[in-house]
């Protein structure tokens, strides 16, 4: 994190570099959506907000408060992570093996709208 001079690194999946397989084109798309959304709401450029490997130093993570518990739980951290701190981001590449229902995987369709109505609640109506 210091070489970064950042206090939150954001995995992803998509960045150059890593070859992956890709899961599912739904959830591939979803995402695509959804990180789109969220870095036009903070105005900061990601390529994978659903990452789930993500390292916060522990002063900005205090000065977080967190009230999500699934999967809108990630755009809510990096909303409001960035608002108390904007470009206190940086991405890496991560290597990523997908998972199917039966191997953990948990997302299902609903999900979907839970996450879009976290970036609205966070990002647009700035919900603390």
């Amino acid at each position: 994190m210091k070489d970064l001079n950042v206090q939150f690194i954001n995995g992803s999946r998509y960045l150059p570099g890593i070859a992956r397989p890709l899961a599912s084109y739904k959830r591939y798309w979803g995402n695509r959506l959804f990180t789109n959304l969220t870095s036009v709401v903070i105005n900061v450029k990601l390529t994978d907000m659903a990452c789930g490997y993500k390292l916060i130093h522990r002063n900005l993570y205090e000065k977080i408060d967190l009230k999500e518990n699934r999967f809108g739980f990630e755009a809510e951290l990096i909303i409001k992570a960035l608002r108390i701190k904007r470009n206190n981001v940086a991405e890496v590449p991560v290597k990523y093996f997908p998972r199917n229902a039966g191997e953990g995987k948990k997302l299902n369709n609903i999900d979907a709208f839970k996450i879009l109505w976290t970036i609205f609640k966070y990002g647009v109506l700035r919900f603390k």
